[in-house]
């Protein structure tokens, strides 16, 4: 069969682009890389680029904010139009049974859990990560900078409240914006040195070590204190990320997570210490999952 792929997307833009069939010039790479053969090729001309799309709404993690119940009806109209079928699923925000209902109601072929699912058994989530999320309020949510794009208007919805995370790094980001291309000093760089762990001379050599390995791009881009301090926030931010799983004493720690499961926590009363997964997807749809 023809190499198709699924997407989750938000904008009516790039679902566009997918439920049209892909350009010669990508499927002559596809070939040359051994990802399709010539015949494959051939054939994927007149379908689409996908053969599913899942619309994403608010949701944990990166996210735009968007309202899924408000683009559906267009995604809708979209894949019908597809030269061949195109299935539209939902994500973001589905942490109850009537999310999860109204969202099949309105026409899409299947709905998907995301954070939600950090809380769950089978979790890689740390032990302390998925009691968090099992005690988590709708209010216990907030958006910060993001990992990869810190210094762009892109955010990430995150757990708050059990962990100082959100509030700490709103504050680096606005201590970023302020410096501009002065050096740190006094309680600037003070702050800046505790999350880091240390002098912001010992962590710029451990981060230029790491990007001239990895990503000498960035590093001969950095050239300025405000990129190298960009670069350090994003290092720190990322490392509270990885918290999530591994623990290391540290209390800052970044959960992607959105209020779905507190949502979930408030309409099934489950605050229990035991939640397979399972029995969540029975829960929310309880005639589709035997």
């Amino acid at each position: 069969e023809p190499f198709h792929a699924r997407r989750v997307l938000s904008r009516l833009g790039a679902a566009q682009r997918w439920c049209a069939p892909p350009s010669p010039r990508a499927l002559a790479r596809a070939v040359d890389a051994g990802w399709l053969t010539p015949k494959d090729a051939e054939a994927a001309t007149g379908w689409p680029s996908a053969d599913a799309l899942t619309l994403e709404g608010d949701s944990g993690g990166h996210t735009d904010r968007r309202n899924w119940m408000t683009a559906l009806p267009a995604f809708r109209e979209l894949v019908q139009g597809a030269p061949r079928p195109v299935l539209l699923g939902v994500a973001g925000g589905l942490g109850t049974p009537e999310a999860v209902g109204m969202a099949l109601a309105m026409g899409a072929d299947y709905a998907l859990g995301g954070s939600l699912h950090q809380s769950c058994d089978e979790a890689g989530a740390s032990p302390r990560v998925r009691a968090w999320l099992r005690g988590a309020r709708c209010e216990d949510f907030a958006f910060v900078p993001s990992p990869v794009r810190f210094g762009t208007p892109s955010r990430v919805q995150v757990l708050d409240g059990p962990t100082p995370f959100a509030r700490l790094a709103q504050q680096l980001e606005a201590l970023w914006r302020r410096a501009g291309d002065a050096p740190l000093t006094g309680a600037d760089r003070t702050f800046v040195e505790d999350r880091l762990g240390e002098t912001l001379e010992d962590a710029w050599e451990r981060t230029a070590a790491w990007l001239a390995t990895h990503e000498p791009e960035r590093l001969a881009r950095a050239d300025q204190p405000r990129q190298r301090l960009a670069l350090l926030c994003s290092s720190w931010l990322a490392r509270c990320a990885r918290r999530a799983v591994r623990e290391d004493g540290h209390p800052e720690v970044q959960v992607w997570s959105g209020p779905a499961v507190a949502a979930f926590n408030a309409r099934s009363g489950s605050r229990s210490t035991s939640r397979p997964v399972a029995e969540v997807c029975r829960w929310l749809c309880p005639e589709v999952v035997a």
